[in-house]
């Protein structure tokens, strides 16, 4: 029986390919994180379901889909918000800030601000309330954001060449970067749009958790990112060695690190490093 099932939301419950037609002989589109929001077009629980995903449609294996209602609450403890429903429990709901924004101690602007998120901050509900306040989890730390300032699912990820990036990076600006092996995300800046992008994390608590990602040794092993910038996110990899000089003082690192696009060239010539940089590119696409 096919059907679209309306007052529901559709995620990926696994990493799936969404494929060209209703069948693994059909070829792969794309490749779906677990936690992706997808729009429902003909949904065929005992089979494969018809999506539409950014602006890609395709098929996906409905075992791979979880269904929720986030409309209508759920039962809830009776601590829980009234209006509040959590994520499903075998997956979180993904959200992204839409502009920049106090993550805060409780469910009004009349609370603390714990810290400031930039615009495409990915962030996991823990209690999701549409019409009010979501609790989140940013890293391991948990807080309130409206929720009308959050929107759901992974981002739209582009592949661009470092000659059309080069031209559109803002510097010393934020720019927030998503780390697609761990999750965890912070924010940097621009000083210098060269062969790469030369950045730096804006405060100690971004180059903390820069730090985390490389496992707390700083490395010039690469890893890949998804950058956001003016509401565009783009795959790219990112060094972990500080070196040379900067222009933030009191960000907890002294000197700058390497931020590579597609087709981006490191300073030394140095070919084999090149090729790891671009590798992790392609990994950071692939993660989309």
């Amino acid at each position: 029986m096919i059907r679209v099932v309306h007052g529901v939301s559709y995620f990926t419950n696994a990493r799936v390919n969404l494929r060209a037609g209703p069948s693994t002989d059909h070829s792969i589109i794309r490749r779906l994180n677990s936690g992706t929001r997808l729009e429902m077009l003909k949904y065929d629980p005992d089979n494969w379901s018809k999506v539409r995903v950014g602006g890609d449609t395709g098929y996906i294996r409905s075992d791979l889909i979880s269904v929720q209602n986030i409309q209508q609450p759920s039962a809830q403890p009776t601590s829980a918000p009234s209006g509040t429903q959590p994520p499903s429990s075998e997956e979180p709901l993904i959200f992204q800030t839409t502009a920049r924004v106090n993550l805060r101690a409780g469910p009004s602007t009349d609370t603390d601000i714990i810290s400031k998120l930039a615009s495409g901050t990915r962030v996991t509900a823990l209690e999701y309330n549409p019409d009010g306040w979501s609790k989140v989890d940013v890293n391991g730390e948990s807080g309130y954001i409206r929720s009308d300032l959050l929107r759901s699912g992974n981002p739209v990820v582009e592949l661009l060449e470092w000659s059309t990036v080069k031209s559109i990076l803002p510097r010393n600006v934020p720019l927030q970067v998503l780390d697609v092996r761990t999750g965890l995300s912070y924010t940097v800046q621009s000083f210098s749009n060269g062969q790469h992008a030369d950045v730096e994390p804006r405060t100690t608590a971004d180059t903390e958790i820069l730090s985390r990602t490389f496992g707390g040794t700083w490395a010039y092993t690469p890893r890949p990112v998804w950058v956001t910038f003016n509401g565009r996110t783009v795959a790219a990899a990112i060094a972990g060695m500080p070196h040379g000089g900067g222009v933030i003082s009191g960000n907890g690192m002294t000197g700058h690190i390497c931020l590579h696009f597609k087709g981006s060239t490191p300073h030394n010539g140095n070919k084999a490093y090149e090729q790891r940089m671009q590798n992790a590119v392609t990994e950071a696409w692939n993660a989309r």
